[in-house]
């Protein structure tokens, strides 16, 4: 991984590399160069790098993968189950093909290389936590209280009011689980 330098005052003007706008003379700035010999990149300091930004190798797919899944769960709807299963049916077959890329490369040593069998086994492991996070989604299926089914009315407004507070926290529960699972997985 790159290391990441903060420079506290620019000499010259600079461009942010994620959002494309200029940096200019005497503003501090971020600053990486992944990869052998890799070309310096910059950000602003409402910009910094991410994992997958500060590396070039097969990691930082998964990684790239896991920055998409933490982007897109917050613009979710609430109660969006099925949204959720399919931003992590995303991220686990991005981590399955990271995975296959690891053991292709160990298929290529004819007497085995013990480095990428551990690379090849820490992502096969990887892939099987990312499909388990998603197997594990067990959305809110408590059926609303109707109002035809009380009498009175306050006791329906109190078990309806119970009933959404379930259903919230579930969802919550749910995201949370999904994004703490994710984020656990090494590469």
């Amino acid at each position: 991984m790159a290391r990441v330098y903060t420079k506290k005052t620019s000499r010259t003007e600079h461009t942010c590399g994620r959002t494309g706008h200029i940096i200019p003379k005497g503003e501090g700035y971020y600053a990486a160069a992944p990869g052998f010999r890799g070309r310096e990149i910059h950000r602003c300091f409402q910009h910094p790098f991410r994992p997958s930004e500060l590396t070039n190798s097969l990691r930082s797919q998964p990684l790239a993968a896991l920055e998409t899944l933490e982007d897109s769960i917050p613009n979710l709807e609430e109660g969006d189950y099925d949204g959720l299963t399919g931003l992590l049916e995303e991220f686990a077959s991005e981590v399955r093909d990271y995975a296959e890329q690891r053991q292709d490369a160990l298929d290529q040593w004819e007497n085995g290389n013990s480095q990428l069998e551990e690379l090849a086994d820490t992502a096969n492991s990887a892939a099987d936590d990312a499909e388990d996070i998603q197997n594990n989604v067990n959305p809110f299926e408590d059926e609303e209280p109707q109002a035809a089914d009380f009498d009175d009315e306050d006791e329906f407004e109190a078990e309806h009011a119970e009933w959404a507070e379930a259903r919230d926290e579930a969802w919550e529960t749910a995201v949370s689980e999904a994004l703490d699972a994710a984020q656990s997985i090494e590469f």
